[in-house]
């Protein structure tokens, strides 16, 4: 990567501002003491300041004025819009909030906050807005408002020059528009320099542009029959049309209504459009494409949802507008879907400006909004279009971890990355208007967790904020090709468009699509449909993998970035399915009623991914397809719900099942206890028994005959016709033992202790590790061939022996408990991890088919065993109670018996 003067500039004939804003970066310089004086060069001396205030350099605007020649200072009377964002309070406990929100096993997944709540619990403080209250009274700005963390205030140059103790530049660009910025950091009082994040509205040079393609040909498709290359038209036949659901659409020009009807009544649709006017509203704009940006994003989105709700949140393209707009839509809290088509690269934005989206979209996050963004027309060189650099740059704010940014390919026979100029001299091709779906790494973000197990790239330097793993980008991608592009209605003709601008919303209109489905809002959509891409099946069943073309624009990049086998810096994930991503829906189950045990099947839609539940008890799945589930009834009683979910959330459409014998029963051949379940609020699944025992089937699937269990000392006991060859002593082992390890051909086991130490029985060898486990050891699981071995550790940690592949892991990662256990997948492609509360996390090909997660447990979970054929596993307690999913079956357990040392793992035999 190139280096930047101040980290931001680029070219030499920025020189003169560049001198100006070098200066301002030095933090937290003494401005004024009490009683003294901000002088406004622009007029009179302002009111002195009875604070005593320090210059702060993160509070610097952008310094992206290529171009923009100094004339002097503006007058002091002309009236701006400056915004005060304060940094949310208890950000600790929003962290763990966020996870809790997108964490399917927690109990607060999807229980969303509304606007008021959140602000309870994060917002300013009354003594914060006070003090901020006073200090702007002493330059007598007093048009003020509060939104969220905002306070809104209006003033005069001459007001703002004396209150921060900055000058106002007049910049003047070659095509002689007219510009203010003030070129450097401003002053804040040194009780609040920590509090406020961000002063908006210190310039109003625009940054955000409209990422917009003109078509190069004639040909052109309508939105609804591109939407229809991707599923849309066949989720819309399914009766979600994104009926119920509202779409906020983030613009920076006014969209024509008059354009808007005339397509609407072109191709026969009725949604509701409307405008939310911010800040006085945006102008029309039809010689730069800001209208007709605006055209498209609406057309294109209601195409898509043609049962939403469009609401266009329109505002002003420089100043406070960027940020005011999306702050409106998110206390508003009307739309649960929004999407941007406007954005910059990122070393167009200064330090604060990310500080206020970021917010901002962190509580549209907590509140379940979901957030689209284009990733640009400018390939792998995001800032080429702005200034002609060629360096590795991604669009901002589709970069932000908290948006799913939006990529762009080419339809054709196969569908490709969008390059228009890759087989062309590229620099003069995208000189002349040639595009590319913008990715890459960001540097400003790091990589988020839900994409850890996806993209492996990273900077060769640690020369960026994020370090040198940071957020991939795109997520996902659609057509973006002009060459055969979006049929719009613009200015009252026929319009043919492209560029990830068409892109996001046609994403996002599935996306509301999706969300009618569920019975909740998805949220931040990214967790999801990484969630989706997590197995090698759902993948397929959720994605178009894109595995040609480069997005390298100009050529100058090697190729970067170029699209293969899964995600990649071009495409992302892939293009979507959208069958593949509504939440599963159930249409009918037979029987109706039974009793635990029984086989039931259920049919619907998607449902090959699916955890189905009787009540709030997963059920052993037998064998699934997109369109039916055969699954054993769990242990209940009475009447329940059956409802299905995968990673985007739980399907509206349900179904009932009544427990004919009234309680619950036991699986396997005796039942048994299984724990601390009961009859009637059971939290065992299918075959572990209720307190009452039974003599229930237990199931049919494909099984191990039993297993063995260990406790602490190394004392291993078989179940079943699993075979004990021995168990292990403290002075071997070096420490507590810590889990136990069958060889594949049934002759042998592995123990290993809680510092790594490893004992081979049996037929068993041992292997080296690949490093020392930096944590306690808490599981060792064998490969297919016996030939390695995975240790797992207490913080998720994986370490390799032999044969044994690393597909990765929670180390590093937040966990709301410690790691337990591990098991590998049939083939040894995979593994899962389990959590002390029964949280399961997969890896590789391992498939989800349910957990203890969220549900109350007598006794912790301290272990998991897997079946022979991967369908399946059982996880252990502490008290011996066992308990099972997929086609893992009941054999018998130690639920409620003592034990001197407690149990601490499981192997099946």
């Amino acid at each position: 990567m190139k280096e930047r003067l101040c980290g931001k500039w680029k070219n030499a004939f920025r020189l003169t501002l560049v001198v100006i804003t070098c200066l301002a970066t030095v933090v937290l310089i003494p401005n004024v003491a009490y009683g003294n004086t901000a002088t406004d060069l622009s007029g009179p001396s302002a009111t002195p300041l009875r604070f005593p205030t320090v210059r702060v350099a993160k509070l610097a605007p952008s310094t992206s004025q290529m171009g923009l020649i100094n004339h002097g200072f503006v007058s002091k009377s002309k009236s701006i819009s400056v915004d005060f964002t304060f940094a949310y309070n208890n950000v600790s406990k929003l962290d763990s909030l966020l996870a809790d929100l997108y964490n399917p096993h927690s109990s607060m997944f999807h229980h969303w906050l509304t606007p008021s709540r959140f602000e309870s619990l994060y917002g300013p403080t009354p003594t914060q807005l006070g003090e901020l209250n006073s200090w702007l009274k002493g330059s007598h700005i007093v048009e003020r408002s509060i939104s969220g963390e905002i306070v809104h205030t209006k003033g005069t140059i001459g007001q703002y020059s004396g209150l921060l103790g900055v000058h106002f530049h007049r910049l003047l660009a070659g095509n002689g528009a007219s510009y203010y910025s003030t070129l450097q950091a401003p002053t804040v009082p040194i009780g609040l320099t920590n509090e406020i994040v961000a002063v908006t509205g210190l310039d109003n040079v625009v940054h955000l542009k409209p990422q917009i393609k003109p078509a190069l040909t004639s040909h052109y498709q309508s939105p609804e029959s591109i939407g229809a290359t991707y599923g849309v038209s066949s989720i819309n036949n399914e009766g979600f049309t994104g009926k119920g659901e509202t779409i906020a659409l983030y613009e920076l020009s006014a969209y024509s209504q008059s354009d808007v009807v005339s397509f609407e009544q072109l191709h026969g649709y009725s949604n509701s459009v409307q405008a939310v006017n911010v800040d006085g509203g945006a102008a029309y704009d039809y010689s730069t494409g800001g209208t007709e940006e605006a055209d498209l994003d609406v057309e294109d989105a209601l195409a898509q949802a043609p049962g939403a709700n469009i609401l266009v949140y329109q505002g002003p393209q420089s100043g406070t507008g960027p940020t005011d707009i999306y702050n409106q839509i998110v206390q508003d809290d009307k739309a649960n879907v929004i999407s941007s088509s406007w954005g910059a690269c990122e070393s167009d934005y200064a330090p604060s400006d990310f500080s206020v989206y970021h917010q901002i979209f962190q509580q549209a996050a907590a509140q379940g909004q979901a957030n689209f963004a284009a990733a640009g027309d400018s390939g792998s060189e995001d800032c080429f279009a702005t200034d002609g650099t060629t360096e590795l740059a991604v669009d901002y704010p589709g970069s932000d971890p908290l948006v799913t940014d939006v990529g762009g390919t080419s339809l054709g026979t196969t569908e490709t990355v969008w390059h228009a100029c890759l087989n062309t001299a590229s620099v003069t091709c995208a000189n002349n208007g040639g595009g590319a779906g913008g990715g890459g790494m960001s540097q400003q973000w790091s990589e988020p967790s839900w994409q850890m197990n996806f993209d492996s790239n990273t900077w060769s330097s640690y020369g960026n904020v994020c370090g040198i793993q940071c957020r991939g980008v795109p997520d996902v991608s659609a057509d973006a090709d002009p060459s055969t592009g979006y049929e719009i209605i613009y200015d009252g003709s026929s319009a043919v468009v492209g560029g990830t601008s068409a892109a996001s919303p046609l994403v996002t209109g599935i996306a509301a699509d999706v969300d009618q489905s569920c019975t909740t809002p998805t949220g931040n959509f990214s967790p999801a449909l990484y969630g989706l891409a997590g197995t090698s099946s759902g993948y397929s069943t959720s994605f178009n993998d894109i595995v040609s073309g480069n997005n390298d624009l100009t050529n100058t990049n090697q190729g970067d970035f170029q699209a293969s086998t899964g995600y990649d810096l071009a495409s992302g994930l892939g293009s979507p399915k959208a069958n593949g991503w509504i939440c599963p829906q159930i249409s009918s189950i037979s029987p109706t009623s039974g009793v635990t045990g029984d086989k039931v099947t259920i049919t619907g839609l998607n449902l090959g991914q699916a955890t189905v539940y009787f009540g709030t008890v997963p059920a052993p799945i037998l064998s699934a397809s997109s369109t039916q589930l055969i699954v054993t009834a769990p242990v209940g009683s009475s009447t329940v719900s059956v409802s299905s979910s995968n990673p985007v959330g739980t399907g509206r459409e349900s179904a009932t099942f009544t427990y004919s014998n009234g309680s619950g029963s036991g699986g396997g051949s005796g039942g048994g206890s299984g724990g601390s379940g009961s009859t009637t609020t059971t939290t065992q699944p299918a075959g572990s028994g209720g307190s009452s025992g039974g003599s229930g089937s237990g199931g049919s699937g494909t099984s191990a005959q039993g297993y063995l269990i260990m406790n602490s000392q190394g004392t291993v006991f078989n179940f079943g016709n699993a075979v004990n060859y021995g168990s292990g002593s403290y002075s071997d082992l070096q420490g507590k033992a810590s889990s136990i390890a069958d060889a594949s051909n049934g002759t042998g086991y592995w123990i290993t202790s809680t510092n790594g130490t490893v004992e081979p029985f049996g037929s068993a060898h041992s292997y080296p590790i690949s490093t020392v486990p930096s944590s306690p050891v808490v599981s060792i699981v064998a490969t297919p061939d016996s030939k390695g071995y995975w240790l797992a550790s207490q913080t998720g940690q994986i370490v390799t022996g032999g044969d044994a592949q690393f597909y990765g892991s929670m180390g590093g990662k937040p966990l709301n408990k410690p790691i337990v256990g591990m098991q590998a997948t049939a083939d040894g492609l995979g593994y899962w991890l389990v959590a002390s509360d029964g949280g399961i996390f997969s890896y590789g090909d391992a498939q989800f088919y349910g957990s203890m997660g969220g549900k109350p447990l007598a006794q912790p979970v301290v272990g998991m065993a897997s079946t022979p054929d991967g369908k399946g596993y059982w996880l252990v307690a502490s008290d011996g109670g066992i308990f099972s999913y997929g086609d893992a079956q009941f054999y018998g357990s130690k639920g409620g018996s003592y034990y001197s040392s407690g149990v601490v793992a499981i192997e099946a035999s």
